[in-house]
């Protein structure tokens, strides 16, 4: 008893691939089929996940008649419109939109790329604060601002600073200045 098998068409897009001709599909769908392989998937169904299913409805590009209630058991999309012809993967488990000009295609088809190395933290040499913080710089209050701002004048003055910028200015005069014999 023979029994009767559904034609399977495409519903991407404008693709004209269709099982009841199969001297008439692309060349990589022809070697699918060469090598026992299917040439058509499924669509997901509603029921099996709706975000899928939309994804995959709106990747199809078929306007606004083509609906996640249009999809039935006889709804297939070939194996031609994800990268490299292969089918669904990890990394692309949508088909290519359908609406996509050829420059788009090459930059949906492009590998992703790597996620970047988690950073490790640098210890910082600053001191959290806390309960154990460093206590041994005295806190000035406005009381004592006086105070410290006249002691650090008198060390000013008694540093002999203007002595050593003097002495300093001579040696450079003298180790420019040629000696005649």
């Amino acid at each position: 008893m023979l029994q009767m098998v559904a034609t399977k068409h495409c519903c991407w897009g404008e693709c004209k691939s269709v099982s009841r001709f199969p001297h008439l599909l692309h060349p990589a769908l022809k070697k699918r089929l060469q090598e026992r392989k299917p040439i058509f998937l499924p669509f997901p169904k509603k029921s099996q996940g709706l975000e899928r299913c939309l994804r995959w409805v709106n990747a199809c590009g078929r306007g606004k008649d083509f609906t996640v209630d249009k999809v039935t058991k006889y709804t297939y999309i070939c194996y031609l419109h994800w990268p490299g012809e292969v089918g669904p993967t990890k990394e692309f488990d949508v088909p290519l939109k359908a609406t996509l000009k050829p420059k788009e295609v090459l930059k949906a088809t492009k590998p992703k790329r790597k996620a970047p190395l988690a950073r490790h933290a640098v210890p910082s040499k600053r001191r959290k604060s806390g309960s154990n913080q460093d206590n041994s710089h005295p806190v000035v209050d406005e009381a004592h601002v006086n105070d410290y701002v006249s002691d650090s004048a008198e060390v000013i003055e008694n540093s002999g600073l203007e002595n050593d910028q003097e002495k300093s200015a001579k040696s450079r005069d003298f180790a420019t200045q040629t000696m005649w014999p």
